[in-house]
């Protein structure tokens, strides 16, 4: 490889690991292939084909936020900024990105205004995050809005038995990972 060819590479081409529609960015998961979680939630975002305003609440490389494309304003809000920038850069979305430090902080953001929220929160022991996940979407979401959160099976179980507002329209298992999608009463 010549100097002059090397040097025509732009910085995001080092971090191409296939052909897919997202490219990886190092420091953050599914770097280089899909994990099952993410894998559990792109197919339930494609199977509901979300079409009004949608939330990707942590939307990592984008691969999610591809799966939610079809939404006709679609906004990404994470504590973590390499997940935003890398979202950006895959998927150049209609709605906003919001650089927030916790899922509730979207409070102020927005009232009963989301048709769809794709939700990948982490979960922290003792720290309640299923409370906040349940309750700052009852207050984001229209009626019939819905819900898909997804992570480990033990934390999506917690939500599970909190669901107060909601109904269980899905929930699939794999490999000790779990998405559930509920929708508002």
């Amino acid at each position: 490889v010549s100097s002059s060819e090397t040097e025509s590479k732009s910085l995001t081409d080092i971090y191409i690991r296939n052909d897919a529609d997202v490219s990886g960015f190092f420091g953050l998961p599914d770097f280089d292939s899909i994990s099952y979680c993410t894998g559990l939630t792109i197919d339930s975002c494609r199977k509901f084909n979300p079409t009004g305003k949608t939330l990707v609440w942590n939307p990592g490389n984008g691969h999610i936020v591809q799966a939610c494309k079809n939404s006709a304003i679609l906004d990404l809000a994470s504590a973590d900024l390499l997940q935003l920038k890398a979202s950006q850069y895959n998927f150049a979305g209609s709605g906003k990105s919001l650089h927030l430090p916790s899922y509730s902080s979207l409070e102020n953001i927005s009232q009963h205004d989301y048709d769809f929220i794709a939700a990948t929160p982490f979960f922290v022991t003792k720290a309640e995050i299923e409370q906040e996940v349940v309750q700052t979407s009852l207050k984001l979401l229209k009626k019939k809005g819905k819900l898909l959160v997804s992570g480990k099976s033990s934390d999506i179980a917690r939500i599970e038995k909190i669901k107060h507002g909601y109904t269980i329209k899905h929930s699939v298992k794999y490999r000790g990972f779990r998405t559930l999608v509920l929708e508002k009463q």
